[in-house]
């Protein structure tokens, strides 16, 4: 005679592995998601730094400055107030992963405090 108990324990493991694939899953989708998102900061910041390096060109044509003359994230964004001109960036950019910029002297790429420290991922510098 055939009772209830092993077709009922067979459905239960069948829901038990079901979960434990849907667990799995999801645990890598975030893990993606996550690999995604960082190397997707890396290239917003690359952006960032590409701006801020067209800025301080423009900027040193438009003041006569030569290489190694020294520029600050000021020049860059202070208004003209006699031209109503507003400054070669609109804002001070953010790196996204909240690292720090630094301008060196006209000539030399703008710089992300974080670098490539965040390897694998897409690193924060001007390429």
């Amino acid at each position: 005679m055939k009772t209830g108990r092993t077709d009922c324990g067979t459905t239960f493991i069948k829901l038990i592995t079901g979960l434990i694939i849907v667990v799995i899953l999801g645990a890598l989708s975030v893990y993606a998601y996550s690999r995604w998102s960082e190397n997707d900061r890396g290239l917003q910041c690359q952006k960032n730094l590409a701006l801020i390096s067209a800025a301080i060109q423009k900027y040193a044509v438009d003041n006569n400055r030569t290489d190694g003359s020294a520029v600050s994230m000021n020049d860059l964004t202070t208004t003209v107030k006699a031209a109503d001109i507003h400054g070669y960036l609109q804002s001070v950019p953010g790196c996204p992963s909240g690292g720090k910029y630094s301008l060196g002297p006209v000539g030399e790429a703008p710089k992300c405090s974080i670098g490539d420290k965040n390897k694998p991922f897409t690193p924060h510098i001007l390429r």
